[in-house]
């Protein structure tokens, strides 16, 4: 059985972290998502990332950025303040990727989440075939 989704939206508020009683780290977002079709429409999905995910989203995505997440569909179940069983559709992060620039005016103080270092690569590295 399969449960991928692909989402692709703007942040509604910045991420809210938090740690567990064991300790992990846990983010929460929400992410609006507008419809194709005549009449915009939108919606709301809130999603959930763990560990280090979680750790780089709430240090590097802010309120109206552009997010491309990829998870899992979680059906939460539970009890509300008037004793009535309601479900919450939640997505649980798998992987994440802000898909817009820095805004106008924000510098980029910190690398970007899991930045891969450029090697430097000098000419005398490269074998040429057709060098004499």
């Amino acid at each position: 059985m399969i449960n991928q989704c692909t989402i692709v939206g703007r942040l509604v508020a910045d991420p809210e972290s938090r740690q567990t009683q064991g300790g992990k780290s846990v983010c929460s977002i929400r992410v609006a998502v507008d419809r194709k079709g005549r009449e915009k429409e939108t919606d709301f999905f809130s999603c959930t990332a763990f560990g280090q995910q979680g750790d780089a989203l709430a240090e590097y995505a802010q309120k109206g950025r552009l997010i491309g997440i990829v998870g899992k569909i979680q059906l939460d179940q539970y009890v509300n303040k008037e004793g009535v069983k309601q479900q919450s559709v939640k997505i649980m992060i798998d992987n994440w990727q802000l898909l817009d620039s820095r805004r106008d005016g924000e510098q980029a103080t910190q690398s970007p989440p899991n930045p891969k270092p450029a090697g430097t690569l000098k000419v005398d590295d490269i074998d040429d075939p057709f060098a004499d």
